[in-house]
């Protein structure tokens, strides 16, 4: 649930940093355009890429949002 507190800076902009581990080696962090539909923050990626194959090993990430 996204806190009241957060939701219009994190609905406001557009850009974040999301950070996942890989199969081996240090984290990876990247940055990908977002949007929010209710507490939901959804980003776009396909399976077959880098991204798409760790979160589906292991669903945990950090987002941070990039305050252009």
């Amino acid at each position: 649930m996204i806190p009241e507190e957060h939701r219009q800076f994190i609905e406001s902009h557009q850009m974040c940093l999301v950070g996942y581990a890989r199969k081996s080696g240090p984290p990876s962090v990247t940055p990908i355009y977002y949007y929010v539909e209710g507490d939901d923050i959804f980003f776009s990626t396909t399976k077959e890429r880098g991204k798409g194959r760790a979160i589906a090993r292991n669903p945990e990430l950090t987002i941070t949002i990039v305050d252009t």
